[in-house]
């Protein structure tokens, strides 16, 4: 390995990491994200979409690093930086759990985190299945939420697809959600 590649890295990475802390300081880990997709994004129309916003992430926070949780191909965590960069003029929307501050505990961050990573690397959910097979955002955020803190962001609705009733939740029906509250529009 070569040393000088080796700094110019570990550079690049402080330099990210203070721009990180200047641009998302106001972020709490669980803060929800919502932004347009870019009309050129690879996947910018996600099912189960009805409103403005058609992407939806988690924040995470710990220490300098700044990743949010979300669904594209398969749910990962990403950069804040890069999920920024790929909304429609870099415009998004944080909202907050209400009762954060109460919630948001370090055994609370531990849930929320633990059913997270319980959800890496599960593929997109094209078909709107609740299963936990595969997940689309909305799903997701919904499920997290559910079982690490017992909130329901949204009311499920109930639909039938081949005479068979299913539930689903659409990035709308968890933005408007009365357990949430605006922090920032960026």
């Amino acid at each position: 390995m070569d040393n000088k590649d080796s700094k110019k890295r570990e550079a690049l990475i402080a330099s990210n990491n203070k721009k990180d802390q200047a641009d998302f300081y106001h972020l709490k880990t669980g803060d929800l994200l919502f932004q347009i997709l870019n009309k050129d994004s690879a996947f910018n129309k996600p099912k189960n979409v009805d409103s403005t916003y058609n992407n939806i992430g988690i924040a995470f926070i710990d220490g300098q690093n700044y990743a949010l949780l979300e669904t594209m191909a398969q749910v990962q965590y990403v950069s804040l930086r890069q999920w920024v960069k790929n909304g429609n003029d870099e415009y998004y929307v944080v909202k907050r759990l209400r009762n954060a501050d109460s919630l948001f505990t370090s055994a609370g961050i531990q849930k929320l985190s633990s059913e997270a990573r319980n959800n890496i690397l599960k593929k997109y959910d094209t078909s709107s299945d609740w299963t936990d097979e595969k997940m689309y955002n909305a799903e997701l955020i919904w499920k997290i939420y559910k079982r690490s803190l017992n909130i329901e962001l949204g009311k499920l609705d109930t639909i039938k697809i081949d005479s068979i009733m299913k539930y689903e939740i659409t990035t709308k029906a968890i933005f408007n959600s009365k357990n949430l509250m605006t922090v920032r529009k960026e």
